[in-house]
């Protein structure tokens, strides 16, 4: 009896001993994996870049705060074109941020990358104009004029210059990010302003 108590111990002991080597391997495979996946961007989802890159910037929550409070007033109104229009200006912002990061991502050639940033851009442009409540509302907006590239060859003294410029294109797309965010929230007020009326 004594005996296979003595066994049962040394076994639980073996036991324990084998899970914590384990347990510590697995650890330190953990964290070789986090540092090897930390810097690349093949293994960082563009979404997941998406919320790093723009948690220092207010106007997110500004945004945030303002699509809260039109989809609130929304809500009383059971407009669809006006719901339509809310969602289309969200899922615009939130497309051209995962092409800025695919694009950052990627670092592909600079013509094929001036030319993606274009149709990105110009797109998002479009659909800015369509998101507004009252179209007409576009034309006090200075800032949508120069949100747009005419031609990806000629864009010095454009807020894309600095693509073209920086190696390191992450806070250049940053700025983009930024100057977008920007055109949101004025077109988000201006939606504000129309449902007031």
């Amino acid at each position: 009896m004594n005996k296979y108590k003595t066994l049962g111990i040394i076994g639980a002991a073996f036991g324990l001993v084998l899970t914590s080597i384990i347990f510590i391997a697995g650890i330190n495979f953990f964290r070789t994996m986090q540092k090897l996946a930390s810097e690349n961007p093949s293994v960082v989802s563009p979404r997941d870049t998406f919320r790093v890159n723009t948690s220092l910037d207010t106007l997110v929550d500004v945004n945030a705060e303002l699509n809260q409070k039109i989809a609130e007033k929304l809500v009383s109104k059971k407009d669809a074109e006006l719901e339509s229009k809310q969602a289309l200006l969200h899922t615009t912002v939130i497309s051209f941020m995962d092409t800025l990061d695919i694009l950052v991502a990627e670092a592909g050639s600079e013509e094929i990358s001036m030319l993606r940033l274009k149709n990105a851009v110009n797109k998002t442009n479009l659909a800015f104009r369509a998101a507004l409540f009252n179209i007409n509302d576009a034309n006090g907006i200075e800032v949508l004029n120069s949100f747009i590239i005419i031609d990806e060859k000629n864009i010095e003294n454009t807020i894309f210059e600095c693509f073209l410029k920086n190696k390191d294109n992450r806070a250049s797309a940053d700025l983009i990010k930024h100057q977008a965010l920007y055109l949101e929230s004025i077109i988000l007020e201006k939606n504000f302003k129309q449902l007031k009326t």
